[in-house]
Formats: C-alpha cells, sequence, structure tokens
C-alpha cells in the first residue's frame, strides 16, 4: 500500500469515527429523553395507585409479565401482595390478589387459604403486617410500610410535665445566679 491509500483510511476512519459519535450522541438525547418519560410514567402510576388504593408496584425486571412468577417461597410471594396494595386484604382477597399478580397455586393440594392464614399470623405476630376487621367483621390485613415502622420506632416515650409551682421550682431550681 502506498502512503496515499493509507491517507484515505485514515480520512475514512476519521469520518467513521465522528459518524459514530454523533450517533452517540443521538443515543444519549434518545436515552435522557425515556428516562424523562420514565420519572413522568413513575409519578402517574403513584397517582393513580393512590386514586385507586392501591401501593404502585415494586420495580419489575423489564419484560415481567408475572411478577410472582419467580417467587419460590409462599411466604415472600404472600408479603409481596400485601405491599403492593394499601387497603386491607382478607386471606381469600389475599389468594386472589397472589393469582392476579401470576403466583402459580396449583402446586398447592389442598385450598392454600389455610396457609395464607398461617403465614399471615406469622407475618402480624413478627410486625410486618397489622390485622384489623373489616366493616362485614373479617380480619384483614395490611402491609406495615417502613415509614410507619420507623414513625413508631421515633415515637417519643410518655413522660409527666408537672405544671404550676412545682414546674417553676424544678425549672429554676439550678439556674446560675438565680437564689433558691
Amino acid at each position: 500500500m502506498s502512503a496515499n491509500d493509507y491517507s484515505r483510511l485514515l480520512e475514512r476512519a476519521k469520518r467513521d469515527l465522528t459518524r459514530l459519535k454523533t450517533q452517540r450522541a443521538e443515543l444519549q438525547a434518545q436515552i435522557v429523553e425515556v428516562d424523562r418519560r420514565i420519572e413522568k410514567q413513575k409519578k402517574g402510576i403513584e397517582g393513580l395507585a393512590h386514586l385507586a388504593d392501591q401501593q404502585s408496584l415494586i420495580e419489575l425486571p423489564v419484560g415481567a409479565v408475572n411478577p410472582l412468577a419467580k417467587y419460590e417461597s409462599f411466604t415472600d410471594a404472600v408479603s409481596y401482595a400485601l405491599k403492593t396494595v394499601v387497603s386491607n386484604l382478607t386471606p381469600t382477597q389475599v389468594r386472589d390478589r397472589l393469582r392476579q399478580l401470576g403466583y402459580d397455586l396449583t402446586k398447592y393440594k389442598s385450598d392454600p387459604v389455610a396457609s395464607i392464614h398461617t403465614i399471615l399470623k406469622r407475618l402480624e405476630k413478627s410486625g410486618k403486617l397489622r390485622g384489623e376487621r373489616n366493616e362485614i367483621g373479617k380480619l384483614a390485613y395490611r402491609w406495615i410500610s417502613e415509614e410507619e415502622k420507623l414513625e413508631k420506632a421515633l415515637m417519643p416515650t410518655s413522660f409527666v410535665l408537672e405544671t404550676g409551682n412545682a414546674a417553676l421550682e424544678i425549672v429554676g431550681k439550678d439556674e446560675p445566679g438565680r437564689k433558691n
């Protein structure tokens, strides 16, 4: 090859590099736009979930149709089903929610509601759920959010606040320069 051939190859390589950089910049701009649309969609979902009295779904892997299909543990599946709604669910509603989310209940020989009852009681005892009677008197459960747990943990303990002269004496007792 002659020096002229190398010069032409060099110029072509430079043009290709410029084209690739332009293509990358265009793709990055598309990514920014898609990220903006994703955030907008998430906010819309959060708003609609609030109006529908449900929590927005936990982030799902791309292309996941049945979010519970990957769960082996029945307890994990029940927990997930309760985390994705705000309202209280009875055990039969939990079963229906599991089906809706794609959990395979056919592997259970008997009615899975009995197992769901056991799991709900265990989760309630561990402080992850709150069980309350619904309007027709049935026990229904709601997942306790991390915010609620934190709020409860940070609640001040009760104390007695003295009033009147006793309070003034206690407050003023050790003030410097004060004669008691």
